[in-house]
């Protein structure tokens, strides 16, 4: 009787502690936790009006979820197209690494926006940079480096290589990454120095590369690869000389400054000579962010600082406004902004949520570059947002000069690796995962660029094979531009066609279907069948025009023009005599035959030599 006595006072004993507990939640707990120690997002509408820039830059929406999440960096190939590689497996575990993609991005209607993403390539585990190469795109996806094409125009890669492999592949943020193509010809690729076994697979019985203290270079043309000086981790800046600068978290800017296969010759070369990387910076570690730092940098930050003072260490960690996750080093060498930004290198900080410029300039005393802030950025960043979940993980320059920034947007960039587990509390490190953005930096005064950019077509049109067909369809884009866009590349487009070779003979006819038909077309795709039915009328009447006013059989004509398309051998003089109708004179033979000719090769030259479709 007293043990149940006893065990029916424990129990009540037991509930009114739980009352006690539930009471002390509801008034304490509750009023805890109504307010996350972290923001949530915004919208891309939103976040980028929290840009501060230090000039008069404006940052325009390029691309936003869900046509890009996770984005880590994106590149232009050689038409154009622009392709991202979302990181979508990120800080997760090993048993759902592998949902890393690449999309390339379309703009269907022109308003410099991309409002739809073709899956180039999916199930990449860790995919972290690309570089376009020979109509396909390189991948580094450690432990991997690939090479992926499209070789049936669907969008979609499906020729597969595996290049490298042996990699280093234990931590995302410090792994194979940053293709770049050097002035040099060969590629480079960051590595942070990881330990690695790496072998070429085009080459599997060449020795494989010990890649630890050491980044990579190659060259595919050739099947050479070989290590090379540094050791950087997520940015690699490449100036015009072939200068090389990386980024290292809290080193936002090293240079290379010899190469590892000079310092290797040398078998007595002491070791510590060997490393030859500088930190050029002039300012470390101070950045100037606008964000407050996030709650668990905060308190992890105080736990070290009271470590240090109780152990008497002469060291201090800084919670904000100093360089820790300095990102995407990029040298820019476009000229969409103004001159004195070419050859600056542009750089982000993921965990102060801005990005940081530096100009580069000689220094007489030692073979290296000072990296110096501007005059205009001496207490402020080139962009600092006040939104802590943008997150500035690389850069690229567009075709048309402009400089692009990929925002990863997340509530969290660090790994869960680097932050006590009683801070990671109330973290959610998937937050972010069906984000991502991609920014356009332009002046404020500069025009709204399209997907395409216009004069970035005419350069290939100048570079490439003229293309009758290209050219209209480029003027049928004009019609969403302004008057001024149109007026300077209607007057290129003519200057054209006056000045190549190729088009000269076709002038009057593109400008007369520019001017009569080019109007009335609401859809660019009707170009090339509009273009096809208007040539095709006008060559009927060149045709009839040219054997009226010389006397000539249409049927033999048409077979004589029908043989040099397909053998490029020019007419006989008998073959053009026995076209005439009534036959020349003996003495004007020779004049007759050489005038019939002309004509009838020019009229090859206009209406069959480069017509030819996309």
């Amino acid at each position: 009787m007293m043990i149940k006595i006893q065990t029916n006072t424990l129990r009540i004993n037991i509930l009114i502690d739980n009352v006690r507990l539930l009471i002390w939640l509801a008034i304490f707990g509750v009023g805890c936790t109504s307010k996350s120690h972290y923001d949530g997002p915004l919208s891309p509408e939103e976040s980028v009006k929290t840009f501060n820039f230090a000039e008069d830059f404006k940052a325009e929406i390029f691309a936003t979820e869900p046509y890009v999440i996770d984005p880590v960096s994106m590149e232009f190939d050689e038409q154009g197209n622009a392709y991202v590689v979302g990181m979508l497996d990120a800080y997760k575990p090993d048993s759902v690494k592998g949902k890393g993609r690449i999309v390339m991005l379309k703009d269907t209607n022109g308003d410099g926006r991309a409002d739809t993403s073709i899956v180039f390539a999916d199930s990449l585990r860790e995919a972290s940079s690309i570089l376009p190469w020979n109509g396909g795109l390189i991948i580094a996806a450690a432990p991997n480096i690939m090479y992926y094409k499209d070789t049936d125009g669907d969008g979609r890669a499906d020729s597969k290589e595996v290049l490298f492999s042996g990699f280093f592949n234990k931590n995302e943020e410090a792994q194979i990454s940053n293709l770049r193509f050097g002035v040099d010809n060969w590629i480079y690729a960051n590595n942070n120095g990881q330990a690695g076994e790496v072998t070429f697979n085009r080459m599997p019985n060449a020795p494989k590369l010990q890649m630890q203290g050491s980044d990579l270079r190659f060259r595919l043309d050739r099947n050479q690869f070989e290590l090379t000086t540094g050791v950087g981790q997520f940015g690699l800046a490449i100036d015009d000389w072939g200068h090389r600068f990386f980024t290292q978290n809290s080193l936002h800017i090293q240079q290379a400054v010899i190469p590892k296969r000079y310092l290797q010759r040398n078998t007595f070369l002491p070791a510590s000579a060997k490393k030859a990387i500088v930190n050029v910076s002039d300012h470390d570690p101070l950045m100037y962010q606008l964000t407050p730092a996030p709650y668990w940098r905060a308190e992890r930050t105080k736990r070290r600082n009271k470590q240090f003072q109780e152990n008497h260490l002469d060291r201090v960690e800084y919670e904000k406004d100093h360089f820790t996750a300095a990102s995407g080093g990029t040298f820019y060498g476009g000229d969409a902004l103004p001159k004195e930004y070419y050859g600056n290198i542009f750089t982000g900080d993921v965990a102060g949520n801005l990005v940081h410029r530096d100009i580069l300039s000689n220094v007489d005393t030692a073979p290296i570059y000072i990296a110096r802030r501007a005059g205009q950025e001496k207490n402020k960043e080139f962009m600092a947002s006040t939104d802590s979940w943008v997150r500035p993980t690389s850069f690229t320059v567009g075709p048309n000069g402009d400089l692009y920034m990929i925002d990863m947007y997340r509530q969290h960039i660090e790994t869960p690796l680097s932050i006590p587990e009683d801070l990671q509390v109330g973290m959610d490190f998937n937050a972010g995962s069906k984000y991502g953005r991609i920014y356009r930096i332009v002046p404020k005064n500069g025009h709204l660029a399209g997907f395409l950019d216009v004069d970035f077509e005419l350069e290939l049109i100048h570079r490439d094979e003229i293309n009758v067909v290209y050219i209209l369809k480029l003027l049928a884009k004009l019609k969403t531009g302004t008057k001024e866009q149109q007026d300077k590349i209607r007057k290129e487009i003519v200057d054209m066609l006056a000045s190549e070779l190729q088009l000269r003979s076709k002038r009057e006819l593109i400008e007369k279907f520019i001017n009569e038909n080019l109007p009335d077309i609401e859809d660019a795709d009707d170009i090339p069948n509009d273009f096809e039915t208007f040539m095709n009328a006008e060559k009927q009447i060149a045709l009839e025009q040219l054997s009226k006013e010389e006397n000539l059989s249409p049927e033999k004509l048409s077979e004589i023009i029908g043989q040099y398309i397909f053998t490029e051998r020019k007419p006989l003089p008998d073959e053009i005599v026995d076209m005439l109708q009534v036959k020349p004179k003996i003495l004007e033979r020779k004049s007759v035959v050489q005038r019939v000719t002309d004509k009838i090769l020019n009229f090859i030259d206009t209406f069959i030599n480069g017509m030819g479709g996309e």
